[in-house]
């Protein structure tokens, strides 16, 4: 019954494309021990109209959610190694779902990125905002484009507050995944 109240509640049916079943032991395993589940996602509504029409679409009530330090959002694009990252693993990311029909009939590249960075923006800025109000571990669950390099939400977690012990795992990685230099050439 509580799978089924969680499967409906998150309406993983419209909102995820992910079955649900392969995230039903992880489910399971916090109940049992009694670790709570955070949604970090940015809402589905707030991508689409990012996605559709860049970052100038947001309200100041979902600048205010999803960007902790504007300041720091805008910086996070200037370190080292990044513009690398966007064309090797966000831009790859781009052709994937535009190849698959994930992005309409009118992709844009720039769209997506814009959705793609406050994607990671949010998930950083709402896991920030819980342990900083909870004062506990944090265990996320995410995709590994947004771990990878550090560069996705992993990184700009870590940006918000340098003292955060903040480890990544990836599963089953490729060496390209794994390792590398990032460094621009």
């Amino acid at each position: 019954a509580a799978e089924r109240d969680l499967f409906e509640g998150v309406e993983w049916e419209t909102r995820w494309q992910w079955p649900f079943e392969g995230y039903v032991p992880v489910f399971r395993t916090c109940r049992r021990l009694g670790v709570p589940l955070v949604a970090l996602n940015v809402d589905d509504e707030t991508l689409k109209k990012v996605s559709a029409g860049g970052l100038g679409k947001l309200t100041e009530e979902e600048k205010d959610k999803y960007i902790v330090d504007v300041a720091a959002f805008k910086a996070f694009s200037l370190r080292p190694g990044y513009s690398k990252y966007v064309n090797t693993v966000v831009m790859n990311s781009y052709a994937f779902h535009a190849n698959m029909g994930l992005l309409g009939d009118t992709p844009n590249p720039s769209t997506f990125f814009a959705a793609r960075i406050l994607w990671d923006e949010g998930m950083s800025s709402m896991a920030y905002k819980r342990i900083k109000q909870s004062g506990k571990m944090m265990v996320v669950l995410e995709g590994a484009d947004h771990v990878k390099y550090r560069m996705g939400s992993v990184g700009r977690l870590e940006e918000k507050d340098p003292s955060l012990k903040v480890q990544s795992i990836l599963l089953n990685p490729t060496a390209a995944d794994a390792g590398g230099n990032l460094q621009e050439e």
